[in-house]
């Protein structure tokens, strides 16, 4: 991704298009009304395979310094912009897309923070209304001050009011869409993740992640900008297929970055992903602490459930699981122990593991720190990587043994409706109790009894 001699150039304004020619020349035309002197940036835009319909469109950018480039066959979102960053000659790159219009202070407000302010700076995208299409068909300036309820911010649904929030987790919200960065610092990082390939979603967040990281998890190096602002023009898409990417592409980042901040990601905004991730950052640091949760009392009872299940390959949840015997086969998520690659700091709500690759998780106490949603994730994770779960309660003493009881009574009855479950507790007070469940045999379900 060397840069290209002569760079004389302060801002390079990158734009990948695929079948999108009729939002792109409304793009472009925005670009040439902009407050940034015309000497001072460059556009590149960089079509994702050879699709006619663009023979306009460099007509309504004629102004500008424009590279129009084609990639003969489509590579995807990742791979066009990796391609635009090798040609771009500025110092500071702004991420645009085909159906992103430009409101006139757009480049001049992205720049002005790259002097001595933070490192990535996102700007406002507004969904468009039918005034504010309007407007931009006629070529009116004004677009900006059209009112439209339907012309909101999807990144804040709440309102402007989540911005602080969201800014604790800052790559959730530096959409491609409106962007701008540094180009070392997006070099240094190795630029967009080309494995995501032609599908769509997440491959933006994904490398400011690396970029965040990059800079020693310093949220401050990310601002949002209200007055830097584009509209979202509307073109057609088939949502099914993106909502589909959408969801397998999620799955591929929490793989590649298994850490808590993308375990609780999910298809909320970016602020409940902060408020979320503030919450278990101290719930696993009490874990942690405490020694909660802890393995070893529960093994020799536990360890006769898995030999009468020929279980070999467990995934243990827990604390102090150095204690266990150790093997190909096993692997734990223990806060109390440094990560690797057979132990993650991870609640099991999203598990970087294969599909039915193991015989059994045993969740010992965790289980009992985590919301609603994330229970119902935990559960449906464990099944899916090894089709039977072990809730245990590790050690309920005499005093508590009757609530514990009620609890996993309660659980057997809700969960039996989708699951086969099976209540199990120990012979001698005080001692471990469990609910154990698999998936449901297409007989009845929700029968539960002791052994």
């Amino acid at each position: 991704m060397a840069a290209p001699d002569g760079n004389d150039i302060e801002l390079s304004v990158i734009i990948p298009t695929h079948r999108d020619p009729e939002c792109l020349e409304l793009v472009l035309r925005s670009l040439t009304r902009q407050t940034l002197a015309p000497e001072r940036f460059e556009v590149i835009v960089v079509r994702d395979g050879d699709h006619p319909g663009y023979e306009t469109v460099v007509e309504a950018g004629k102004p500008l310094d424009l590279q129009l480039i084609t990639l003969p066959e489509r590579r995807g979102r990742s791979a066009v912009r990796n391609h635009g960053i090798a040609r771009a000659r500025g110092r500071v790159m702004l991420f645009l897309d085909a159906d992103s219009h430009a409101s006139p202070e757009l480049l001049q407000r992205h720049l002005g923070h790259h002097s001595d302010g933070p490192r990535v700076v996102v700007g406002r995208r507004l969904e468009m209304g039918p005034p504010q299409l309007h407007a931009i068909l006629r070529s009116e300036t004004s677009v900006d001050d059209v009112v439209d309820p339907l012309c909101d911010d999807t990144r804040f649904p709440g309102g402007d009011s989540q911005i602080p929030m969201a800014l604790r987790v800052p790559w959730m919200i530096a959409w491609a869409a409106n962007v701008s960065v540094p180009r070392a610092l997006v070099v240094a990082v190795d630029g967009f993740d080309e494995a995501f390939g032609t599908t769509w979603g997440w491959e933006d967040p994904e490398l400011f992640y690396r970029i965040y990281v990059e800079l020693d998890r310093d949220a401050e190096a990310f601002t949002y900008d209200h007055a830097a602002l584009c509209h979202h023009l509307p073109h057609y898409r088939r949502l099914g297929d993106w909502y589909r990417d959408y969801a397998d592409n999620l799955s591929r980042v929490q793989r590649k970055h298994p850490h808590l901040e993308w375990e609780l990601t999910g298809w909320g905004p970016a602020a409940e992903t902060a408020r979320l991730l503030g919450h278990y950052r101290k719930v696993v640091t009490r874990i942690a602490e405490s020694g909660a949760g802890r393995t070893a009392p529960v093994l020799p009872w536990i360890s006769t459930r898995l030999e009468a299940l020929g279980a070999t390959r467990v995934v243990w949840m827990g604390s102090g699981t150095e204690n266990l015997p150790t093997g190909e086969g096993t692997v734990t998520f223990d806060f109390s122990r440094p990560p690797s690659a057979t132990n993650f700091h991870l609640l099991g709500v999203a598990m970087p593991l294969e599909d039915a690759g193991f015989d059994a998780v045993v969740n010992v106490d965790v289980w009992q720190h985590l919301g609603r949603p994330e229970f119902y994730h935990l559960v449906d994770e464990s099944v899916r990587v090894a089709g039977t779960l072990f809730l245990v309660i590790a050690d309920a003493q005499p005093d508590g043994r009757e609530a514990a009881m009620e609890k996993l009574v309660f659980l057997a009855r809700g969960l039996g409706n989708h699951f086969h479950t099976e209540l199990l507790a120990g012979d001698d007070e005080p001692g471990p109790m469990a609910l154990r469940l698999q998936p449901a045999v297409e007989t009845a379900a929700g029968e539960a009894g002791w052994r």
